[in-house]
C-alpha cells in the first residue's frame, strides 16, 4: 500500500508541474512542456496497466517504461513544432534550375 500511494503522488506531481508555457509557440517552452506532460501521461497509463496483473507491486517497472515512452512522444511532438521543412528554387543565367530542399529549426531565444 505504501508504494501504491508512493507512485499515486509522484504521478499527481507530474500532473500538476507541468503548468502551461507561456513561451512563444513552438520554442523550448513549448518542447519542455509537451514533454513533461508525455511523462506524465505515459506514467498514468503505465499505472493504469498495474490494476491488470496479478502482483501489482512486482511490476512497478511498467510506470517507468510508460514514463520513458510517454517522454519520447512528447519530445517527438515538441520538437516537430520547431522543425519545418523548406523549400527553394532558382534559375541560373543559363537556364538550370536549382532547387534546394532542407529543415529550418525556429529556436527563439527570448
Amino acid at each position: 500500500m505504501k508504494k501504491f500511494i508512493i507512485s499515486l503522488a509522484l504521478i499527481l506531481a507530474l500532473v500538476w508541474v507541468s503548468t502551461p508555457s507561456y513561451a512563444e509557440h513552438g520554442g523550448v517552452g513549448s518542447l519542455i512542456t509537451t514533454s513533461l506532460l508525455g511523462t506524465s501521461i505515459g506514467m498514468l497509463i503505465g499505472a493504469t496497466t498495474l490494476a491488470f496483473t496479478k502482483d501489482a507491486g512486482d511490476h512497478n517497472d511498467r510506470l517507468a517504461y510508460g514514463a520513458a515512452i510517454g517522454f519520447a512522444c512528447g519530445f517527438a511532438l515538441g520538437l516537430s513544432a520547431m522543425i519545418s521543412p523548406t523549400y527553394t528554387s532558382s534559375v541560373t543565367p543559363e537556364g538550370a534550375k536549382n532547387r534546394v530542399y532542407g529543415i529550418r529549426v525556429h529556436i527563439p531565444l527570448k
